[in-house]
């Protein structure tokens, strides 16, 4: 399961093999580490890079990254539209922090070790013995900065759009907490437009939506 959750992060370019270091770049390695969860009986595990490690008289990563002002609502705030309404629809952003790329200037402060990937003449994966590099290309969800970069990339390009998406745009600020998208509607009809426009507002930055639901068949 770890080694399957590390291969996705490689082969879809989500990390990629560090270059060796440069002197003139700040560095940080981030210990990683499953964490487990019970639910359903079922066991799903997720590795968590841990920014906020550090030696003995050495500030974190996470200690040196500005937190960001929050900007996501009250949850109470996003749940009471969502239960006006007879119709309900919800959503979620899949894997929403790997979505945006990390400066390349940045990717020195996420690097990490394991183990060397090779591709096979068949097209599968081996994971070998030899231990080297790799360095994060996008987002990682574990940096304190994380949830505010997220919140306003995704509330600046809902507000450049707003007059393309009259409908969707507005709810990505009031109807969306953190990755989880709920809104309600007065009908289905309403429903079945604001799912069209989210799914296009969203494809102009490559947010896939997944595991759209709603109390209406």
């Amino acid at each position: 399961m770890y080694h399957d959750q590390m291969l996705n992060y490689i082969t879809r370019g989500q990390v990629e093999a560090a270059p060796a270091d440069d002197l003139t770049n700040k560095v940080f390695y981030l210990p990683h580490q499953a964490v487990k969860k019970e639910k359903n009986d079922k066991t799903k595990c997720r590795i968590v890079f841990d920014a906020s490690s550090h030696e003995n008289n050495a500030p974190s990563l996470n200690k040196v990254l500005k937190l960001g002002p929050n900007l996501l609502h009250e949850i109470f705030a996003n749940l009471l539209p969502f239960r006006m309404y007879p119709t309900a629809i919800v959503s979620d952003i899949t894997q929403a922090f790997l979505q945006w790329a990390l400066d390349e200037k940045d990717r020195d402060l996420t690097k990490f070790f394991w183990y060397e990937i090779t591709q096979e003449s068949e097209g599968h994966y081996r994971t070998t013995d030899e231990v080297m590099t790799y360095r994060f290309t996008r987002l990682p969800f574990d940096l304190t900065c994380s949830p505010f970069l997220l919140s306003a990339a995704v509330r600046e390009h809902a507000d450049r759009h707003k007059i393309t998406f009259p409908t969707a745009a507005p709810l990505i600020d009031g109807n969306t907490y953190m990755d989880n998208f709920a809104a309600g509607a007065e009908n289905d009809n309403d429903a079945i437009a604001i799912y069209y426009e989210l799914t296009a507002l969203m494809k102009l930055i490559n947010f896939p939506l997944a595991k759209w639901a709603s109390n209406s068949d």
